[in-house]
């Protein structure tokens, strides 16, 4: 089974942009960020929250093959808890 990528449905998260931007009042966008992807999720996770003010991270640890109490989840939290 291939395995989901957080980077790669970037496209996904620009989409997102556009419509946060022209409905802010209507949508709270998170992005969905498979931890298990490590330092280019979490590059592309602090980039939306930062920039594109994002709410925070959407996680389906099962559906992308690791352990809600995975390490990897940790620097995801710090992210958010940053912002």
């Amino acid at each position: 089974m291939k395995r989901r990528s957080s980077v790669p449905t970037a496209r996904t998260h620009e989409e997102t942009v556009v419509a946060f931007k022209a409905h802010p009042d209507k949508i709270i966008p998170l992005m969905w960020i498979n931890c298990a992807e490590g330092k280019p999720a979490y590059d592309a996770l602090e980039h939306y929250i930062r920039d594109e003010h994002f709410a925070g991270a959407k996680l389906q640890s099962l559906f992308d093959g690791y352990c809600a109490d995975d390490p990897c989840v940790d620097p995801v939290a710090e992210i958010c808890e940053k912002y």
